[in-house]
């Protein structure tokens, strides 16, 4: 008999394998590499988005998110986060959305959006950052080189650099806290 906890965690994984089989997400997709990603058990609400939206990570990372931005406002660098947690659902309908949109193909769109299962926002540890100013490339800015020399020291690595093993575009926009790192 299962315990509780293995019957949430299969529930979760017969939602994800629903939401691939309703996406036409290919079979063979985990082949990719990503890791297979799960909902954390505590999400808090910080303030941080341009207009003070609200955003959803875990206790921890929250913790260090905000240690960081006061520590690259000190160098007049602004941090502010565009996304935090992004259930499987979220991420199914920012799939849907897209296709409707656009010309990709499914197979085009995973290079750049992780499947529903797949994401690091899943585990609201993944934060994307605000490009400012808005036109101009993430890479180009002061955030981006303040990221690349200081992010590691609060536990957040960039996810998707070059030439990542997984096949996604790099995102330079996209760090993950790693309380590991």
């Amino acid at each position: 008999m299962l315990r509780e906890h293995d019957q949430t965690i299969d529930t979760y994984s017969r939602r994800v394998n629903a939401l691939h089989r309703r996406l036409h997400i290919p079979r063979d997709y985990t082949s990719r590499g990503l890791p297979f990603q799960r909902k954390p058990t505590e999400l808090v609400a910080v303030t941080c988005g341009l207009n003070g939206q609200t955003r959803y990570m875990t206790p921890e990372t929250k913790s260090k998110f905000l240690a960081m931005q006061t520590a690259a406002a000190a160098f007049s660098i602004t941090l502010v986060v565009r996304w935090g947690y992004r259930s499987i659902d979220d991420q199914a309908e920012l799939i849907r959305e897209q296709l409707a949109c656009s010309s990709s193909s499914i197979d085009q769109l995973l290079t750049w959006i992780a499947a529903p299962g797949h994401s690091e926002h899943h585990t609201g540890r993944a934060l994307d950052f605000e490009c400012i100013p808005a036109d101009m490339a993430f890479e180009d800015t002061g955030a981006f080189g303040w990221l690349n020399q200081n992010a590691k020291a609060f536990g957040f690595q960039m996810s998707y650099p070059p030439l990542n093993p997984y096949g996604i575009i790099p995102e330079p926009w996209h760090w993950c806290y790693h309380p590991e790192a």
